[in-house]
């Protein structure tokens, strides 16, 4: 729904007024966005303003629909974890689902073992990470050399107690494709749109009749700003400090030396507590993929400033020209100096970009040419799976045009 009005407050002043109102099936709320403004003419080619406008972005249809495999973390050639981005549903991403024993009571879902497990390394030690351990032919022939077949040194070091084995949440950082502590998951609310409130001062006018200007400057504070993708389920890793000592538990009570026993132990840990046992998946989406998706932040407020003009130099040449600035590109919500963590915000634009033009028409000879530079200064791109620096750049473009006098 939109309604729109103009009144004249006098013959140079008008109040302009919008109202659009907003419905989508997709969020929860009406978006409601007033927009009203002063205009000033103290001539017919002079316009000076003052607007207040509220606009919402809707999110996307990545932020609400995608579902697509982006990368695989492989355990072996038939085994492994899908990173998948996924769009936040309306209900959001909860983890609502109990396991005892599990770390916080947490579950999890395994490439190793159909089904919800407890959220704990241990559930999968007898089945797969003892025969894992086995299948190594240094480990096996450490174990000839003890006098031992492998079937016996499986049966000793199985069924670790309730608490022999500690295991502990990781969370896959996709900047540089390493497992990192977590300290568990939290929901992801449904989407919600980005709301911008605006407040515009503004000059549009000619000037001698040869010089067009436009200039304005605005403050804009954005809520519910949309981040990039990042990912949001834990990984469950065993320690590899409880793994080391219950090994060599076993093995000394089994009258193994000691410093063989510690040797051991120290390989097979470095082992398992390299191996992510199984993902703490949402409620929405149950299984093993590693879930990267959107959330809304916190409000940001930037200041911004847009000139142009045209200059007719001579009925057949003339200038034109922009530039344009924002007090921010970049929102760095952990405070580590950068823009390139999956919880900063960057506009994807620069802070200065400008433009110079030359224009020659002459309808008489049919002739015209025209050139123009643009620059950019460089900036940080922070969308999707790209995450990364912009370096600035200059575009220029020219152009000549010959109509045909036979034509």
């Amino acid at each position: 729904g939109y309604v729109h009005t103009t009144t004249s407050l006098s013959d140079k002043v008008d109040f302009v007024a919008a109202l659009r109102v907003d419905h989508h099936n997709h969020l929860e709320q009406l978006n409601y966005s007033p927009r009203a403004a002063l205009v000033f003419k103290p001539t017919q080619d002079q316009n000076f303003r003052l607007t207040f406008n509220r606009a919402f972005s809707t999110p996307t249809t990545n932020n609400l629909f995608l579902d697509i495999v982006a990368g695989r973390i492989p355990i072996s050639a038939t085994l492994g974890y899908d990173v998948r981005t996924f769009g936040v549903p309306e209900t959001g991403l909860t983890f609502n689902d109990t396991c005892a024993g599990g770390v916080q009571n947490l579950c999890m879902y395994s490439t190793f073992a159909p089904g919800q497990l407890p959220a704990n390394g241990a559930v999968l030690w007898n089945n797969v990470l003892v025969p894992l351990a086995l299948s190594d032919p240094k480990l096996q022939a450490t174990i000839a050399a003890l006098g031992m077949t492998p079937t016996q040194f499986a049966a000793l070091i199985s069924n670790p107690g309730a608490n022999d084995l500690q295991s502990w949440l990781l969370r896959f950082n996709q900047e540089q494709s390493t497992f990192i502590p977590d300290a568990g998951p939290t929901a992801v609310d449904r989407m919600r749109p980005t709301i911008t409130n605006t407040l515009e001062a503004g000059y549009k006018g000619v000037i001698a009749d040869r010089f067009s200007l436009s200039a304005s400057v605005y403050r804009s504070a954005i809520k519910d700003f949309v981040g990039p993708l990042r990912v949001e389920t834990p990984s469950v890793f065993l320690t590899g400090t409880s793994v080391a000592t219950f090994l060599t538990t076993r093995m000394v009570g089994a009258g193994i030396p000691a410093a063989i026993a510690q040797q051991i132990a120290a390989g097979m840990a470095a082992t398992a507590a390299k191996v992510p046992l199984g993902t703490v998946a949402p409620d929405q989406h149950p299984n093993s993929d590693l879930i990267l998706t959107y959330r809304n932040f916190g409000d940001v407020n930037l200041w911004g400033m847009d000139l142009g003009f045209q200059y007719l130099a001579t009925d057949k040449f003339s200038l034109n020209g922009s530039f344009s600035w924002v007090s921010k590109e970049c929102f760095d919500f952990n405070n580590d100096g950068s823009c390139t963590s999956a919880v900063d915000v960057s506009l994807n634009a620069p802070k200065k970009k400008g433009s110079f033009g030359i224009r020659f028409d002459d309808k008489v000879s049919g002739l015209e040419m025209d050139g123009r530079i643009r620059h950019s200064d460089g900036f940080v791109m922070n969308s999707g799976v790209y995450i990364g620096p912009v370096k600035s750049y200059t575009v220029v473009d020219a152009n000549v045009g010959y109509q045909l006098p036979w034509a």
